[in-house]
């Protein structure tokens, strides 16, 4: 989109509605559920440009019960879900000190992890990685907002290979989406971040040696 229209930045902003994660077996369980609200803010906090995320039903309506299909955060007679907790409780931000989660702890910045799965090379992102990759190898912080001096930094697939790019169109690659807005000049507190390959497998580095392999480029500075 920022592609599309350059010049309306409206058109880059996304809502959420009718969000909503079963909880009803055999298809999920109410833990199951807890768990994917958590990670559905993740995922949302992690991508600049959705300024709205609307939750499709509070409380269970009993026709979509007995149809398999428990989206509420509460049970039809009322009753509180654990995923009430996480919707109600991680951004606590009224208290001192705040009690936050689910990726609004790392607020007014995006997370960019750098993750490895050896079947499938490094993978960087702002949002959950794919399944089977473990902890991160390492991370650094980006602008959620674009200020004076940032552009907005991309991630990219073609096939099962990730980088990430300062280029909207991803070089014909397939776009994920934007990770958050990187700095292009070096300002107080922050380090260079590079693309780097390891053949053909692209990776985020500080290190101006590429961790000795390729260095492709540098694509800007970023908090540690």
């Amino acid at each position: 989109l920022r592609v599309t229209f350059p010049g309306k930045p409206h058109a880059w902003q996304f809502q959420l509605t009718e969000s909503g994660i079963n909880s009803v077996s055999p298809q999920s369980t109410e833990a199951l559920q807890e768990t994917a609200v958590c990670n559905t803010f993740r995922n949302v906090l992690g991508t600049p440009g959705i300024v709205n995320y609307i939750y499709h039903r509070m409380q269970d309506h009993p026709v979509e019960v007995a149809a398999g299909l428990g989206l509420g955060l509460r049970r039809d007679d009322g009753t509180a879900k654990p995923a009430w907790a996480v919707w109600a409780l991680c951004n606590r931000i009224d208290l001192d000190p705040p009690q936050l989660d689910c990726g609004f702890e790392y607020l007014p910045y995006t997370r960019l992890a750098r993750y490895y799965l050896s079947s499938r090379g490094h993978w960087a992102t702002s949002r959950l990685p794919p399944s089977g990759f473990g902890d991160p190898e390492g991370a650094w912080y980006l602008l959620r907002d674009q200020a004076a001096g940032t552009v907005p930094l991309y991630s990219c697939v073609d096939g099962t290979s990730n980088r990430v790019t300062l280029d909207p169109t991803c070089g014909g690659a397939q776009l994920l989406g934007p990770v958050g807005f990187i700095h292009q000049s070096q300002v107080a507190g922050t380090v260079p971040l590079y693309d780097c390959t390891l053949g053909s497998d692209h990776f985020i580095s500080p290190a101006s040696n590429c961790e000795g392999q390729t260095v492709v480029s540098l694509l800007g500075y970023v908090y540690p």
